[in-house]
């Protein structure tokens, strides 16, 4: 019998284990993860790498290379629709992009020729960090969110 089954057998772990104690304090929760944290809190030690980088490339945009279909390489004010273009259908939901401005009625007819099952997902065109993206279950909720929004909405089924 190897130490392995030996272990299982005597029910005694492989590796030592440390005891940590348990983090359950918000500000610890928020200091420790760093998705709680600030845009600013995130970039504002990286813009100085990324000044030298752009320095030393002649460049602010020098990474779009990597990215090339996408405008900016996708750092900043990509469109989510001009994105879903690259990508083959089968790998995102059924999408309707609605222009900006749009009246709630012509709002209404589009949704309804494209099929949609509530409930469906609206968010920007153009956003990150999952700001504007709602979760909708009736037609008339999505048409007041869309016109509200000023500016060109997507909509997803869920």
């Amino acid at each position: 019998m190897n130490t392995v089954q030996l272990r299982l057998l005597q029910k005694k772990p492989l590796h030592k284990t440390t005891s940590h104690k348990k983090i359950n304090t918000p500000f610890l929760i928020k200091l420790l993860n760093w998705e709680y944290w600030s845009f600013n809190a995130i970039y504002a030690p990286i813009f100085f790498y990324w000044f030298y980088l752009c320095a030393k490339a002649r460049s602010l945009f020098f990474f779009s290379a990597a990215n090339p279909s996408i405008e900016y390489g996708g750092f900043l004010c990509e469109s989510k629709s001009d994105i879903y273009k690259i990508i083959p259908q089968a790998y995102y939901p059924k999408t309707l992009l609605i222009p900006a401005n749009y009246s709630a009625d012509v709002i209404e007819l589009l949704i309804e020729n494209a099929n949609f099952n509530f409930p469906v997902i609206v968010k920007p065109n153009i956003g990150a960090k999952g700001k504007g993206v709602r979760k909708i279950a009736d037609m008339k909720e999505v048409v007041d969110y869309i016109v509200a929004s000023k500016f060109p909405m997507l909509v997803q089924n869920f």
